[in-house]
């Protein structure tokens, strides 16, 4: 796993998918010591067609003041490991005609069953490794199917 730190932000390609780390100053409670989050960018293109790709470009819900993305109801996306599951959902590209759409999914460490966890980078980094690896079990087909830019 190759890693650079930029700013309390890391940045690694791992079996392919390209995934952020990033710590948070403390600055509230519960996260007065600060917290870890980390995500991972799956892009469209890559997916087979076996899982319905479109599925995975959420539509936002809510309203002017409250918007949000729905990703708890999707199936195969769930599946996935995450730490103590998805916190974090946002379409990174593809809102142009023929540009490749990325999501960037995440999940975030030190809440309140957690909060008193210490975790350094090299325990995120795990979590990490366990859900690219996870994301090949539940898609073994992932970028091998389509051609793609990613």
């Amino acid at each position: 796993m190759n890693i650079s730190n930029i700013f309390n932000t890391y940045q690694g390609i791992y079996k392919n998918i390209y995934f952020e780390i990033k710590f948070f100053e403390g600055d509230s409670i519960p996260y007065s010591h600060g917290h870890w989050v980390y995500y991972i960018f799956i892009c469209l293109d890559n997916l087979p067609n076996r899982v319905k790709p479109e599925t995975f470009w959420f539509p936002l819900k809510g309203t002017k003041g409250f918007r949000y993305y729905c990703n708890y109801t999707h199936k195969i996306l769930n599946e996935i490991y995450f730490y103590r599951g998805i916190t974090f959902y946002n379409k990174i590209c593809g809102f142009e005609d023929g540009q490749e759409k990325i999501i960037k999914v995440g999940c975030d460490f030190n809440h309140t069953y957690d909060q008193d966890e210490y975790y350094t980078l090299e325990d995120i980094q795990v979590h990490v490794k366990k859900t690219i690896d996870s994301l090949y079990q539940v898609i073994p087909e992932y970028g091998k199917e389509r051609e793609s830019k990613c």
